[in-house]
């Protein structure tokens, strides 16, 4: 639903299976990602910050609550839960806030070139980190390379709040590409 465009349905629909378990650490976690992607960031660090409430130690639900911090502002918190959530970069900056944000990105960045043997490189990762070290021009080539490399996650590239400085011609002619709408560019 989130992919197609109707926002205001998955929500809805996400809200609907708490009544079903209102204990539900994934149900808290899923509500917190599509608040995440309609651009709720209150909302889905509530949601997470209420699974994790349920199950501490609920991997996904650190990620989702990073990701919604990470918007609001709150960096050094954002890092802690990106810890949490399992992010090998973030793990280095945990125990180190203030104004490590940039450093915590550049690694990320430098763990992301240089993945495990093994293990392709994820363009579309790549690509959130440049748009969030302000690398317009590299982000744009990553997102290219991320369709081109069939990522599950472009589908996500009209909603994804990290992309919102993108906007432009050809951030939109990669959105259209993938044929989903440009909800952060005000389409």
């Amino acid at each position: 639903l989130l992919v197609r465009g109707k926002y205001k349905e998955a929500r809805d629909k996400a809200r609907m299976a708490l009544e079903y378990d209102l204990h539900s650490p994934i149900i808290r976690s899923n509500i917190a990602y599509v608040s995440y992607y309609t651009h709720d960031f209150k909302q889905a660090a509530d949601e997470a910050r209420a699974a994790l409430r349920i199950f501490p130690y609920f991997q996904r639900a650190n990620t989702y609550l990073a990701y919604a911090l990470e918007q609001l502002g709150h960096y050094d918190e954002a890092i802690v839960n990106f810890a949490e959530g399992g992010d090998k970069s973030a793990a280095a900056y945990r125990d180190t806030p203030g104004g490590k944000w940039e450093e915590f990105l550049k690694s990320k960045e430098k763990l992301q070139r240089n993945p495990p043997d093994g293990e392709k490189i994820q363009y579309y990762d790549l690509a959130e980190t440049a748009a969030r070290l302000g690398k317009a021009e590299e982000a744009l080539i990553h997102l290219r390379q991320a369709i081109d490399q069939r990522s599950n996650r472009v589908v996500f590239i009209g909603t994804n709040p990290r992309f919102k400085k993108l906007c432009g011609e050809r951030f939109l002619e990669l959105v259209r590409e993938v044929k989903v709408p440009a909800k952060i560019c005000g389409e």
